[in-house]
């Protein structure tokens, strides 16, 4: 009763008497207000801590609905990347031209780069267009890219997916054998092959070719061509290794290399020698048997030339010791030798016959003195690394997974790990299977090797001072026999001894060249080797050169 008095005394100032009874009303009004108010705050807060979502940004990609834009490659600034697009499924069809034709172009920066129409594509969201192939460097397997061309523009699609060309199985059956082909990544004109002889005929791909070299080829819809290389059974296609039972009861536990080394070679080229020339029926006996129950063979005649000049080559590996040190002797006795069962022999299913070579015995070069040069657009840090196939003798600086340099325009360098100057880098290595050109070339006279420097070294791609430093390092070292034969390696000869990597920015152009000389008592004839043309200096700008001197 306390508290309710005390109530009363609190409200009676506050009210007026006269609408006292009117009370009941005026709370539901105020509610009524109170409850909007509440709803009012709470939407404005929930509208301010609502995030806002941002209009979408249509690319320019995505403003190409059928294509995206792309600028042929020979336009392309080197760290600009291709725009690709997914066509999707299905295949495309193309009405093929009865022949490509090559369209007339302007050679601005790569003169391999050639362009084709091929055909009208006849299906998908593309039908109707012209479909174009551009080929670049075509006898060196790096196959065709198409496109189209819409309202001027060209449009190229990397991904792009068609029948006939991008669907081919990956083996296929040696008709009227056992044997299978295993599909190879080569696609060329098939007009730009050479020499080849028709073999056999499959019921889906058509007419297949047989090569001198043991590949074969098959013409495909848009006239280039597919290489199938043919898969030996006995041999383990992922490390080399080759299954043979020797007539002795002994298994085989040495590596052999079966094929030949080629400069721009479309596929893996087998060693197939001369049948007039082994004369298997006179020089041949069986050593045993392979994995697949054939024979394999090996020269009879302990004494055979063959084996007597391998033995006494000194361009072989076993005349390199411990560190790819060269010596006068083999490291071998002529026992030993041919206990290794140096040189094999094994008539393949087209009657060819294959030589396979115990990697004991294969040809060795010492690659001197090769020196690259760098010249970046602007001062840049480098990693440079090179892959000598046998490996390394010497390096400056010291070579560590690399060298690490700083490359000024001027061509000089800094060793970034131990801060010295260079004028380039120097490497010393062995180059295994080194291709040995024996009748190409040039025989000159003692007297004349550094006039014959000064006509060829321009026309390799050589300037300033690397012709001065070639000459200082050669000519002094080609004065001990009165002749030399001399030559000069292809680029991709180079690459597959000694692969170069250069990062974070690769050079526009790179020049590689390598000597080949040998010394000789006497002049003899040669065919005149003819020289490839050297890379246009543009932007960063590699030169290496080397050289060989074969025993």
């Amino acid at each position: 009763m306390a508290k309710q008095k005390e109530n009363s005394e609190i409200e009676q100032p506050v009210v007026v008497p006269k609408i006292q009874n009117h009370q009941p009303l005026i709370y539901a009004v105020l509610g009524t207000i109170i409850i909007a108010l509440s709803f009012a705050v709470a939407y404005l807060w929930q509208k301010t801590n609502t995030p806002v979502e941002s209009p979408k940004v249509i690319s320019k990609e995505e403003q190409q609905l059928d294509y995206i834009q792309y600028i042929p490659p020979k336009y392309i600034p080197p760290e600009e990347p291709k725009k690709i697009v997914d066509v999707g499924t299905p295949l495309l069809e193309v009405a093929w031209e009865k022949k490509v034709t090559r369209l007339e172009q302007e050679c601005e920066r790569d003169c391999s780069i050639e362009n084709y129409f091929a055909g009208v594509i006849t299906n998908g969201k593309y039908s109707g267009e012209k479909l174009y192939m551009e080929i670049i460097c075509e006898l060196s397997g790096c196959g065709p890219t198409y496109y189209i061309q819409k309202d001027g523009k060209i449009f190229f699609d990397s991904t792009i997916a068609i029948k006939g060309i991008t669907d081919l199985p990956d083996r296929v059956v040696l008709l009227g054998t056992n044997y299978k082909l295993v599909r190879g990544y080569s696609q060329n004109l098939f007009s730009k092959m050479g020499v080849i002889k028709k073999w056999f005929t499959d019921p889906k791909l058509g007419d297949f070719y047989l090569l001198e070299s043991g590949l074969f080829i098959v013409e495909l819809p848009d006239h280039t061509s597919m290489v199938y290389e043919l898969d030996i059974p006995f041999i383990n296609r992922e490390n080399g290794a080759v299954n043979i039972a020797f007539s002795d009861g002994v298994s085989n536990t040495e590596t052999y290399n079966h094929g030949r080394p080629s400069c721009g070679a479309i596929g893996f080229n087998l060693a197939i020698v001369d049948e007039k020339i082994l004369k298997p029926s006179e020089r041949l006996v069986i050593a045993g048997k392979t994995g697949s129950s054939e024979n394999i063979y090996q020269i009879k005649n302990r004494s055979d030339a063959a084996l007597k000049e391998l033995y006494n080559d000194k361009n072989t590996v076993a005349y390199y010791f411990d560190e790819g040190a060269s010596t006068s002797t083999s490291k071998y006795t002529y026992e030993q030798f041919l206990s290794y069962h140096p040189l094999l022999y094994w008539k393949n299913p087209m009657g060819g016959w294959v030589e396979f070579k115990n990697h004991r015995f294969e040809i060795a070069a010492e690659m001197c003195k090769p020196v690259i040069y760098l010249y970046p657009e602007e001062t840049i840090r480098l990693t440079v690394q090179v892959h000598p196939n046998g490996g390394f003798t010497f390096t400056s600086p010291a070579y560590d997974n690399g060298w690490f340099v700083e490359a000024r325009p001027d061509g000089h360098l800094k060793d970034l790990k131990t801060g010295k100057e260079y004028d380039y880098l120097f490497w010393e290595g062995i180059g295994l299977q080194y291709p040995i050109e024996k009748d190409a070339g040039w025989v000159v006279q003692r007297e004349n090797v550094s006039a014959f420097f000064d006509e060829m070294l321009p026309k390799l791609g050589l300037a300033g001072r690397e012709i001065i430093d070639f000459k200082e390092y050669w000519v002094n070292r080609l004065n001990e026999r009165p002749f030399y034969q001399l030559s000069f390696l292809k680029k991709a000869e180079f690459d597959r001894l000694a692969p170069l990597e250069v990062t974070p920015q690769e050079p526009n152009s790179i020049i590689r060249i390598m000597l080949t000389a040998q010394g000789l008592d006497a002049f003899r004839e040669v065919a005149p080797q003819e020289l490839e043309a050297p890379s246009e200096r543009r932007g960063f700008t590699l030169v290496e050169w080397g050289g060989v001197v074969l025993k």
